[in-house]
């Protein structure tokens, strides 16, 4: 049903509709390149991070027979994702860093 591969050709397709986006909300003085990686490592980061904790918790607190239903795997699903976006979304949109090394 759901294999390795069927979940690869799910996020390269991700990584590709995402370029369209990225270049579109990405701050003026932003490469397109840096803002694109800036878009995946936080949104990897940010999910990764939610759902290890949300899992944490369905498991602590013995919740995981809800996960039978449809409805409760959307809502877990859209706690780690939303955010996610929101959050890679807010990085992608600064404009970039002027840390000048070297005096005037």
């Amino acid at each position: 049903m759901f294999d390795y591969s069927t979940g690869m050709m799910i996020w390269i397709v991700v990584l590709i509709a995402v370029v369209p986006y990225v270049h579109r909300i990405r701050h003026p003085d932003q490469k397109f390149l840096a803002a694109y990686l800036i878009f995946l490592f936080s949104f990897i980061i940010a999910s990764s991070a939610l759902y290890a904790l949300l899992a944490w918790l369905v498991e602590a607190l013995n919740l995981t027979r809800l996960f039978g239903d449809v409805m409760t795997t959307l809502t877990f699903l859209i706690l780690v994702f939303v955010p996610a976006f929101l959050v890679a979304r807010w990085l992608t949109r600064k404009p970039p860093s002027q840390h000048n090394t070297v005096p005037p």
